[in-house]
């Protein structure tokens, strides 16, 4: 089945756009207050302004496209292994463990706030959910978006209350302390900081599975039915924008319902458009290195990550804990350059980044005879 270049570019934005949330976390020594603002007039700075512009347009939308992407992708593998005759979820599952152990793996040697596991244990439930009809699939998509909104509403409220409720972080481990220091902490911390991953779950499935649904009306394609349904799904993220702003309102106290309600609207905007800007032929170069991040994500958001860390962290350069938002961009332009050179060199030679060559080959050991 040939590769749908559209998720491809897709794919390299989400990688860019979910680095562009994740450099804040670093720089910041993992202090999550960071992407929903404060109590200060962030509108008198020049610092302040560039960070809530920033973080407006990429917090949460990104994670929002990435999840519905990958719902899109499994549907793909799905109608590729249905076609060669194999069994569905099958090996598949053997996949799905492996994005669970990867993503431990990175979550105890590089961040804590890695999203592997959460969409190993999605991928999982969504696998079987996909060979049931189309009936029961919206079924489940509706439920556990309801779960989620609930889950949402809950902890909104529980915010009015205990308006002070903030997570500590430990900014001296991250200044100071080495890299085995952090591991050691991840590992004390696994189930504190994996709370996160746990608590998306039902956004997952419902993103995974309207990501399925976005493939078969054709949404990716480039026909006419495509272009109609992306003026549609342009006009729900233009609806969501204002609601989206109310992370610049007030982020302390609609932290919850924007990241994980209204972004994930405004993600379906991003998706239109980017297509649509796509198919006017314009900017091809941008668009290409976009599409090799994306056939190279997995080893690209490895790799973002461990140079966001060495770039921030006292281990490493220590350029963490400044407050300097003009630094913090510029680290991001900086690795998303670098990214852009990395695919385009390794693809120059192989056909697949060096983490998706690796997996591909564990995906299929179980498959190989043994002598």
């Amino acid at each position: 089945m040939k590769r749908l270049e559209s998720l491809d570019i897709l794919r390299g934005l989400a990688i860019i756009g979910t680095l562009g949330t994740n450099i804040w976390l670093f720089s910041s020594f993992g202090d999550t207050s960071v992407l929903f603002g404060n109590d200060e007039e962030f509108w008198k700075t020049a610092n302040g302004i560039l960070q809530a512009l920033v973080l407006f347009l990429v917090n949460g939308k990104f994670l929002g496209m990435l999840t519905l992407l990958f719902g899109a992708g499994l549907e793909l593998k799905r109608k590729r292994a249905l076609k060669r005759g194999e069994r569905w979820p099958g090996l598949y599952l053997w996949s799905c463990f492996l994005l669970l152990i990867e993503g431990y793996v990175h979550y105890l040697l590089v961040m804590e706030y890695d999203i592997l596991m959460s969409y190993a244990v999605t991928a999982i439930i969504v696998s079987f959910v996909a060979t049931k009809s189309d009936r029961a699939a919206k079924t489940v998509m509706i439920s556990a978006g309801g779960l989620h909104f609930l889950m949402v509403v809950s902890v909104f409220l529980l915010t009015l209350l205990s308006p002070a409720l903030s997570d500590e972080v430990n900014l001296n481990l991250y200044r100071d302390g080495s890299w085995i220091d952090q591991i050691m902490y991840r590992f004390d911390s696994f189930w504190i900081y994996r709370s996160e991953s746990i608590f998306i779950i039902p956004l997952n499935v419902f993103l995974f599975l309207l990501g399925r649904k976005l493939l078969h009306l054709g949404v990716f394609a480039f026909d006419d039915s495509g272009r109609r349904w992306r003026k549609k799904l342009l006009k729900i993220g233009i609806g969501a924008l204002p609601l989206n702003f109310l992370l610049i309102v007030q982020g302390e106290l609609f932290m919850f319902p924007v990241r994980y309600l209204f972004a994930p609207l405004l993600s379906l905007g991003y998706i239109s458009l980017v297509i649509m800007l796509y198919e006017r032929k314009k900017n091809r170069f941008f668009f290409t290195r976009l599409s090799e991040i994306g056939r190279t994500a997995l080893s690209c958001y490895i790799l973002q990550n461990i140079l966001s860390s060495y770039i921030f962290y006292g281990w490493g350069l220590g350029l963490g804990g400044r407050d300097n938002a003009f630094l913090t961009v510029s680290v991001l332009l900086i690795i998303s350059c670098l990214l852009a050179l990395f695919s385009n060199v390794w693809l120059s030679f192989f056909p697949r980044g060096p983490f998706e060559s690796l997996w591909r080959w564990l995906s299929y050991l179980p498959t190989k005879k043994t002598n």
